[in-house]
């Protein structure tokens, strides 16, 4: 190409730079691409590696498509946590750490002094007409009664969470101590509330962090790696 004039040489010039310019970017693209293809064997087989070692998307209860199913998996692993007879073997490491927790977001403090004292737990504990609820936790010695309305995916019925606080209140002569909790993923407010008082946890801001912080605390590998599974359930539920 002949350029003339010192506008024309200058364009035939800048063209000319432009044209070798991209062609080293394309050689150099094209060197890096090779290396990539090169090391995608290598890659793929510290993949297999670290699946095998760690299984990252293995969780049981994704496996079962136990994600979602309030009575089959939230209600009764809850239970078996906060159960200091539970099969879990922890004693009362997971129930004194979740009534630490109440005790900064219950409207009325709980006792100070939790261990020690015989804890009850049970689950669709029937309430005669006033339903069943999902989780109750008693201390006859402390006077302690903490009930759990567990919302995951099921919907609420007539006047549900207020039936249930009817139901403490005839309790209080026996039971002086009491909460009512309702619990759902996000930790919305009841629709069935009506006058009830009650204390609202959510499974992203409360329960995870609540089991995050008792894991580093739980001396059985079992324990730690299941509690570990549900977790990551609650934190997508």
């Amino acid at each position: 190409m002949i350029c003339t004039g010192t506008m024309a040489g200058f364009l035939c010039r800048l063209g000319t730079f432009q044209a070798q310019r991209r062609a080293e970017q394309r050689r150099g693209l094209d060197r890096q691409l090779r290396h990539i293809r090169s090391q995608l064997p290598l890659f793929r087989q510290q993949r297999r590696a670290y699946e095998a070692r760690v299984a990252p998307r293995f969780n049981v209860f994704r496996v079962l498509r136990l994600e979602r199913k309030e009575v089959l998996v939230h209600t009764p692993m809850l239970a078996e946590l906060l159960d200091p007879q539970g099969a879990h073997g922890q004693g009362f490491l997971f129930l004194g750490s979740f009534l630490e927790m109440l005790r900064s977001l219950a409207p009325k403090p709980l006792p100070s002094t939790h261990e020690g004292h015989q804890w009850f737990v049970e689950t669709e504990k029937p309430t005669g007409s006033h339903g069943n609820l999902d989780v109750l936790i008693t201390s006859p010695t402390l006077g302690c009664l903490l009930a759990i309305e567990n919302k995951v995916g099921a919907g609420e019925q007539r006047e549900q969470l207020y039936r249930y606080w009817c139901w403490l209140r005839k309790q209080r002569r026996r039971l002086p101590h009491q909460i009512l909790i309702f619990l759902t993923p996000e930790g919305r407010e009841a629709e069935t509330a009506r006058s009830a008082k009650y204390t609202r946890l959510s499974y992203h801001t409360d329960i995870c962090p609540w089991l995050q912080a008792v894991l580093p605390r739980v001396k059985s590998p079992a324990v730690s790696e299941t509690v570990g599974q549900y977790v990551r359930i609650c934190e997508d539920s």
